[in-house]
């Protein structure tokens, strides 16, 4: 089924059946929520990405399930075509990830992993199903895969000229992620005005070294 169609049935399942309150906990965000953010090439809107979660139900445990989808456009389709998928299935009560799944069509770039986090034992298996290789590796009780993270994120107070560090898995590696604060500015976004926010800015590192591909601004807003 086109992944397109697979995110709206998704989105109507999740709308259809709201999560028993009296059963799940209470999260910093609304399950249930789709975030749709459109990245633009000068002028041109060249692929969309649509960020949605849910409940769903695994050995008997109500869990969150964490997706993003970005496709590119019809016209860029020609240009360079972009289908990709991230999943991320969470406890939700630690908001710790049990599994954690990427699967990228990018041009003629393919890659589909999987990776299952054992907390007990502090282990993460890694598995790149197209090469058929597999890696363990130890992790951090609050190690956390790039989406996990991200959502964790939104539930932290940053306060402005500080530095945190966090640790990452991706790529089958653990990066130290810092993550320096900046300064509030006042940011114009097309339908929702004038928001204040703050700037933060991520440097990775792995094995001690800085990871520098190009750099990275994000605003986040009050």
């Amino acid at each position: 089924e086109p992944e397109d169609e697979w995110v709206d049935a998704a989105w109507d399942s999740v709308a259809d059946e709201p999560p028993d309150m009296f059963e799940r906990p209470v999260l910093w965000f609304p399950v249930g929520e789709c975030l749709t953010y459109k990245i633009r090439w000068g002028l041109f809107t060249v692929a969309t990405t649509k960020i949605f979660s849910e409940w769903i139900r695994e050995d008997g445990r109500d869990l969150v399930a964490i997706r993003m989808t970005t496709r590119s456009t019809r016209f860029f389709d020609r240009i360079y075509r972009v289908d990709d998928f991230l999943e991320s299935i969470v406890d939700p009560y630690t908001f710790m990830p049990l599994r954690f799944t990427k699967r990228l069509n990018e041009g003629s770039y393919r890659v589909h992993e999987i990776t299952t986090f054992d907390h007990e034992l502090g282990i993460a298996r890694w598995t790149q199903l197209r090469k058929d290789i597999r890696r363990e590796f130890a992790i951090e009780p609050d190690t956390r895969d790039l989406l996990s993270f991200m959502f964790y994120m939104r539930s932290l107070k940053f306060e402005p000229k500080k530095k945190y560090h966090f640790r990452v898995m991706a790529d089958g590696k653990i990066y130290d992620l810092d993550v320096v604060s900046g300064t509030h500015k006042t940011i114009k976004l097309r339908n929702f005005g004038r928001i204040r926010s703050l700037q933060l800015e991520p440097e990775a590192k792995f094995q001690g070294l800085f990871v520098r591909v190009g750099r990275v601004r994000v605003w986040v807003s009050d």
